[in-house]
């Protein structure tokens, strides 16, 4: 059942209504087709269109809401206000169909009272410079900061009223282009020429906000008193400009994903939410859509450029000047659709496809090195073989002495022969029987 269930999502769907107390039963996962899958369990309930106008998303919301799940829980995933969904959740249970009908074609209002205040509040820090241009940083800010997408026309009642009480500003608002920019077809210098991305090359992130380019003469006034929803990569600003520089030729994409990662997008799909003309401001270049993205990701994917990354951070955390590493494998139950070998999974207490995954981390718990495989050898088998990799990964000398501390699953005499025949080479392990209150046998250890 479970893999069933896997199998039958998209490989790009985002869960965005996961199991609580609240809502023990249903799930509900987003994918790039702009649709909603909903789960009953671990089967597919239905699948539904995630426009906030189709009928099949009202009644969805509607259902949830009548099946009991938490308000909040339903506002904030969907972006809809409470008093609406009420009004979907009365609809579907109308036993008259023009009623039924009359009360789901009621439009929601998007511009809520928080998002008028907040507009208001905005205005007098962003008409400074000139109201050019200000309906649509509006438009991205609240984007940004609730999840609604407004028209221009929907704010442009609000906006002209303000302009109006703004004795100092004289004029009309220049229409602006409708909604944000879509450009997935564009080439990629169209496509940075159309969201205002700088086109030139990356400029040292510590300076991004300090110094214009002559790629964007903007910056000079807009540095001062622009208001930054990533404005926090600026701590990280060293090691995202180190990242970029650890591989021959430089790729400013590291600087980018890693970036993405400390501001919550696990993923390239993930990275649609983050504010791309505030990233370009802070790190120059970037590559914007999900394709492209991939496209790059392709291109740089190689074992030299991995390596090289590895060889960083083991430097940023200061490995080399280390001996002792604790060697962590784990095993988790691997419910794609590849066709894996099986083993034990002690979390689901049963045999199925078994996926290995073995970490190599500092004396401090900082990651050092890992790879994943299959269930074909056991860690008595793979250690070796790990170690090895890890060593030459990091141009380590054959003749360094490391010692490598594992939690069990290592026991076994020719392990323990490998390792008394190879001086570069010290294990200190514990058998599973220890008692929980002596300390544990060290077996196999060679003294330093």
């Amino acid at each position: 059942m479970r893999v069933m269930f896997a199998d039958q999502l998209p490989h790009t769907s985002q869960l965005i209504l996961g199991l609580d107390r609240e809502s023990p039963i249903f799930t509900v996962y987003a994918d790039d087709e702009e649709h909603l899958h909903v789960y009953y369990g671990f089967e597919r309930l239905e699948v539904v269109s995630a426009d906030r106008q189709a009928p099949n998303f009202k009644m969805l919301v509607g259902r949830l809401y009548n099946s009991g799940i938490k308000r909040k829980v339903l506002c904030e995933t969907f972006g809809v206000d409470l008093k609406t969904i009420r009004g979907w959740a009365e609809a579907i249970c109308c036993s008259e169909a023009e009623e039924m009908v009359r009360l789901l074609s009621r439009r929601e209002r998007k511009l809520t009272t928080p998002i008028e205040a907040y507009v208001r509040m905005r205005w007098s820090q962003l008409s400074r410079d000139g109201t050019y241009g200000i309906s649509g940083r509006l438009r991205q800010e609240i984007q940004s900061v609730f999840k609604v997408s407004l028209s221009n026309e929907t704010l442009r009642p609000l906006v002209g009223e303000l302009k109006r009480g703004q004795a100092t500003i004289a004029g009309s608002l220049p229409e602006e282009p409708q909604d944000s920019i879509d450009n997935q077809g564009l080439s990629d210098s169209s496509r940075e020429r159309a969201c205002d991305c700088p086109s030139a090359e990356p400029t040292p992130l510590s300076q991004s906000l300090q110094e214009p380019t002559e790629s964007s003469p903007a910056l000079e006034n807009e540095s001062k008193n622009h208001w930054c929803d990533h404005a926090g990569l600026m701590i990280f600003a060293p090691a995202l400009v180190a990242v970029s520089q650890s591989t021959l030729p430089m790729e400013p994409l590291f600087k980018q994903w890693l970036a993405s990662l400390l501001l919550g997008a696990a993923n390239i799909e993930q990275t649609k939410f983050l504010n791309w003309q505030d990233l370009a401001r802070l790190l120059g270049h970037v590559v914007r859509f999900p394709h492209p993205q991939r496209q790059e990701l392709n291109r740089i994917a190689t074992q030299s450029n991995l390596d090289a990354l590895a060889r960083f951070n083991a430097q940023w955390i200061g490995a080399q000047d280390q001996s002792d590493f604790y060697f962590d494998p784990h095993t988790k139950h691997y419910t794609g659709d590849q066709n894996v070998l099986k083993g034990w999974i002690s979390s689901i207490r049963w045999a199925d496809k078994a996926m290995h995954s073995d970490f190599v981390h500092t004396a401090a718990g900082e990651p050092l090195y890992f790879e994943t495989t299959d269930n074909f050898e056991d860690l008595r088998q793979r250690f070796f073989g790990v170690i090895q990799r890890c060593r030459s990964t990091m141009q380590w000398p054959a003749q360094r002495e490391l010692t490598w501390v594992i939690d069990r699953g290592i026991f076994g005499s020719e392990v323990f022969e490998k390792v008394l025949a190879d001086p570069a080479i010290h294990l200190i392990t514990w058998d599973k029987r220890s008692a929980s209150d002596s300390a544990p046998t060290q077996q196999g250890q060679r003294s330093a």
